[in-house]
Formats: structure tokens, C-alpha cells, sequence
């Protein structure tokens, strides 16, 4: 879809949902960082990636009501009104600022190898503390920011309604303690954690502890939340400096800013463009949809200051 076709499709539409595909554009940019504004998708990529918002296409609307979880409306009623100028390469939105990006998670990946799956065991323990998941006095009680955390890596999404989802974590998240455990342990002895073979060890004694005194079915436990986070994987866990816990794309970092754009139904990480202003606009880059905790069913706070924002 070449920029015009884009540009007329935010027209007609009057939601900026054709925008959630603008994280597949990440490879080839990477190769030419010139050739397409950061609006528009690269429908070229081979990337394969799960959409934030996935449920709204594996689950129809005539689904059973608890898979419906989802039901992403974060600008509640809101319709976008799109403005172009420099030819169609630059798209004005309306938005609204609800926080800046205060620290980022390593990104979550996905593989079933034993070394891979140790360092998914540090992604996850670092994503427990960018969403401060052991400081329950800041979001009102430990079981509401745990309950906040794992529903921000399944971005909503509950296939089996809440309460399966929250035993599905809770067998998951009992399994990961004991790997946190003799991970631990290990990284008391300088570099010996780095050894591959060291590794694997450390992995099989913390599966072979946890049988008999948790769990005898571990990779179940596992496996079975995992299943549900499909749209983690290749993103981040963000903390912004208003508190909220977000998941957002592996591109985004500490300062970007986080806003709600006026005819989406996710939020939007968005920064500066580095080439600063055209023509008095100070010009951004859109960096892409995110899921933030609390706020992805609207609708809009009448406190919230409306901007226009001008994306390169």
C-alpha cells in the first residue's frame, strides 16, 4: 500500500486501526531509514509478528463473551481526522499525552532450547521489576499489581476468561520462582553463570527440584500462560512515569512518549524525529501500538489537553 492509498484509507476509515500493522516495517527500515514515513506499514516485511490486538481477529464478535476480554477502545468514541501535508508523506493526528516512557524490559523471545529458555527466564525476572511487581503499595495492593502484570503480557487478552487465565499464571509464575531461585544462587560465582553448559545444569536441577515439592508437570505449567501471550512476544515490558505498566514494541526506550491518538483503539508510543521542525511543525515518529494497563477501554478523561501532533 503506497503512501496516497494509506493516506486515503485514515480518511475514509476514521480509525487509525490499519496503523497496528506499522510494527512489520522494522527490518527493511533498518536497511533503508529513508524510504517510508514512520506512519506507514512495510508491507515487504518478512518479519512475522502477533498483533496487539489479535483477539479482534481470532475471536469474532459472536464468540463466547468470555474470550472478549479485549475490546480495545481507548479513545472511546473518537474518530480521527487526519491532515497531510509535504506531499502526503507527513500525517497530522490529534492526541493526547498521558506519560513518558520511564524504563524498558529486555525484549521478550520465544525459543526451545534449554540456553534460550534460560534467558527467557532473565527477560521475564527483568520484566518483574520494570512493572515493580513486589511493590504493591504503589498500585494499590500486591494482588492488583500482580494482577496488573500479567494481563499487560497478554495484553488483555483472556482466551479462558480471568480467573483461568489468573491460575494459568499462578502455575507459571510458581515454576519461575524456583528457576529465580537457583539463578540466583549461581550468579553468586563470578562468570561461572555465563558458561553454556553451566547453564543447562542449573536449568535441569531447578526442574528436578521443583517436581516433587511444587509441580510434577513443570514444562505444562509453562506452557500453559504462555499460550496466552502471543503478542509479548518481540515487545517489551514499560513502566512510565505516571505509574502505568505497558507493552510495547522491542524499538522503544526511556524518554519516548506515550499517547492516546484520537480514532485509535490502543495507545501509541510515540518520540522526536531527530530533524526537528518543517515549517513551524515539530515532527515525530510513530514508533507503534501498545497495550498500557487500565487505559485501553476508554473513553477520554476531560482533563486530558488535545494536541495536534505532526508524524515524519
Amino acid at each position: 500500500m503506497t503512501t496516497p492509498a494509506l493516506a486515503q484509507c485514515l480518511r475514509t476509515s476514521g480509525n487509525l486501526d490499519i496503523l497496528q500493522a506499522i510494527h512489520s516495517r522494522r527490518s527493511s527500515l533498518l536497511k533503508f531509514p529513508s524510504r517510508l514515513p514512520s506512519w506507514v506499514p512495510d508491507w515487504t516485511s518478512t518479519e512475522v509478528f502477533v498483533p496487539l490486538r489479535h483477539a479482534e481477529i481470532s475471536y469474532p464478535v459472536n464468540a463466547v463473551p468470555e474470550i472478549q476480554s479485549q475490546n480495545c477502545k481507548a479513545t472511546g468514541d473518537s474518530h480521527a481526522e487526519p491532515e497531510f501535508c509535504d506531499d502526503e508523506r507527513i500525517l497530522g493526528l490529534n492526541g493526547y499525552s498521558i506519560g513518558v516512557i520511564e524504563e524498558v524490559s529486555s525484549t521478550v523471545e520465544l525459543d526451545k532450547s534449554i540456553e534460550a529458555m534460560y534467558n527467557f527466564i532473565h527477560t521475564m525476572r527483568d520484566c518483574e521489576r520494570v512493572a515493580q511487581v513486589h511493590m504493591g503499595a504503589w498500585y494499590r495492593s500486591e494482588k492488583a499489581t500482580i494482577d496488573r502484570y500479567w494481563q499487560t503480557l497478554c495484553a488483555g487478552i483472556m482466551p479462558g476468561g480471568e480467573n483461568m487465565s489468573r491460575e494459568e499464571f499462578r502455575r507459571h509464575n510458581a515454576v519461575m520462582r524456583t528457576f529465580y531461585f537457583f539463578i540466583n544462587v549461581l550468579e553468586l560465582v563470578p562468570y561461572l553463570h555465563s558458561v553454556p553448559w553451566v547453564k543447562i545444569l542449573t536449568y535441569g536441577a531447578a526442574v528436578l527440584f521443583h517436581r516433587p515439592f511444587r509441580s510434577s508437570h513443570v514444562q505444562e505449567d509453562i506452557a500453559g500462560f504462555q499460550g496466552n501471550f502471543g503478542a509479548a512476544i518481540g515487545r517489551r515490558i514499560a513502566r512510565t512515569n505516571m505509574g502505568d505498566v505497558c507493552l510495547v514494541p522491542r524499538e522503544s526506550v526511556k524518554g519516548d512518549s506515550v499517547m492516546l491518538l484520537a480514532g485509535g483503539k490502543a495507545p501509541f508510543v510515540i518520540r522526536p524525529d531527530e530533524s526537528g521542525r518543517q515549517k513551524e511543525k515539530e515532527l515525530w515518529r510513530m514508533i507503534g501500538e501498545i497495550y498500557v494497563h487500565g487505559k485501553m477501554k476508554g473513553p477520554l478523561k476531560p482533563d486530558l489537553c488535545k494536541e495536534k501532533f505532526w508524524f515524519s
